[in-house]
């Protein structure tokens, strides 16, 4: 394609003008032959006539070599006039098609992309015109399946039942979906372009939305609560995840918002419930649990009667232990555990849990031996824990042994 645009230009430029001058030179070559010949001829027939028939021609002859002279300065100058015009032609047309293709260019640069140039011919401008041609079609293709996609995700966006924040890395929202905007009742009009800090009304979750653009961590999350204008609270697990592209450059940051407040509505009501029943259980069955054991403790009662309150105070027992579980387990998942750290004498704690089992250890025909070394060392730790660790362990023990006895032992590993 380049060697026919040169071959082109060189005509262009080089051959018309060339053409141009040897018509300008014939022209000059033909009056100057005239002037050479008219006297060689004169004298010619000086010869052959004589001289009084040269005289009578002179004048004629004059005549003639000024009209000769005349009629090729018009013959030259009517061709210089008609190159002038093809030439002026050719230029016309080529100015034209070069009018149109900036006229052409100028819309497609502006996101036209069906303006086509009519190929009228295949000279150079023709076969740039036909290039362009493909350009624009190739770049509307490109341009409409790139569209296609961002729509695509845009939609994916906007149907979301969480809410979605796309920032850039300086702050500006790049997109919101309907969920935010139901959330924090935002009008429908678009919010591109502004700062987040505009209709986020939390200093925290800003900071998250910052601290994920610049920072090297790819995701960070927080919970967040939002008081609405009838004062209604609404609980957020908000998480950022900084993006990037295929070369590893940082694009942006995308925020959900992960309304959790039905979830915590449940487990508040989850958590009164436990904290309701294993208060109105366990303190019946403190009472039940002391009064077997001071029943068991009097006289007067034969074999079969100590076997079923033996019974009804293991299962008692079990009960109170499986409601502080429950209430142990409850606290966990709600992260209220509390740690009340203080010097624990682990022996004295064991003492004190294998003297609650002596009644149903005996009931099973199992013995408990207790070699804890007396010189323990104190231990920091939540003396209540520690105890429904060993009430755990000797419980479960006594359970799943049929015969024989259960060990009871603690050694020092190393420094703490």
């Amino acid at each position: 394609m380049s060697d026919r645009i040169r071959s082109g230009s060189i005509y262009t430029k080089v051959i018309v003008p060339l053409v141009f001058l040897t018509t300008l030179l014939s022209g000059v070559l033909i009056i100057s032959g005239l002037k050479l010949v008219m006297p060689g001829l004169l004298d010619s027939i000086g010869q052959r006539l004589g001289p009084g028939a040269v005289n009578l021609l002179a004048g004629d002859v004059q005549v003639l070599q000024q009209r000769l002279l005349w009629g090729g300065l018009l013959v030259t100058v009517a061709l210089v006039f008609v190159l002038v015009i093809i030439f002026s032609v050719l230029i016309g047309l080529n100015t034209r098609q070069i009018r149109r293709l900036k006229l052409v260019a100028q819309k497609v640069s502006q996101g036209d992309f069906s303006q086509q140039l009519a190929v009228s011919n295949h000279d150079e401008i023709g076969q740039l015109s036909s290039i362009f041609n493909e350009m624009t079609s190739s770049l509307k293709d490109s341009t409409e399946s790139v569209v296609a996609e961002k729509n695509r995700s845009e939609a994916v966006i906007e149907e979301m039942p969480e809410g979605v924040v796309v920032t850039d890395m300086e702050g500006d929202v790049l997109q919101l979906n309907r969920a935010i905007r139901q959330h924090f009742k935002l009008p429908q009009t678009a919010l591109a372009g502004f700062p987040a800090a505009r209709f986020i009304p939390s200093e925290e979750v800003l900071h998250l939305i910052d601290s994920t653009a610049h920072g090297q961590s790819g995701t960070s999350e927080l919970d967040w609560s939002y008081e609405g204008d009838q004062d209604e609270k609404t609980f957020f697990k908000v998480r950022s995840t900084l993006v990037r592209n295929g070369m590893g450059e940082k694009l942006g940051v995308v925020t959900v918002f992960q309304d959790v407040t039905l979830e915590k509505q449940l487990i508040e009501l989850r958590e009164g419930f436990l904290r309701t029943i294993t208060h109105e259980l366990r303190t019946p069955l403190t009472s039940i649990i002391g009064f077997i054991e001071l029943v068991r403790s009097g006289s007067g009662l034969d074999e079969r009667q100590q076997k079923y309150l033996s019974v009804s105070l293991e299962c008692a027992i079990n009960l109170k232990t499986m409601i502080n579980d429950l209430l142990e387990l409850s606290k966990i998942e709600a992260g209220k555990v509390e740690l009340r750290r203080t010097p624990v004498n682990l022996v004295e704690v064991a003492e004190d849990v294998i003297e609650s089992f002596v009644p149903v250890l005996r009931e099973r025909g199992l013995y408990i031996r207790n070699q804890m070394a007396p010189m323990l060392p104190l231990l920091l730790a939540d003396k209540e824990k520690i105890r429904r660790i060993f009430v755990n362990l000797i419980g479960n023990s006594t359970k799943f042994t049929s015969a024989g006895g259960i060990t009871l032992d603690a050694i020092v590993t190393g420094e703490t």
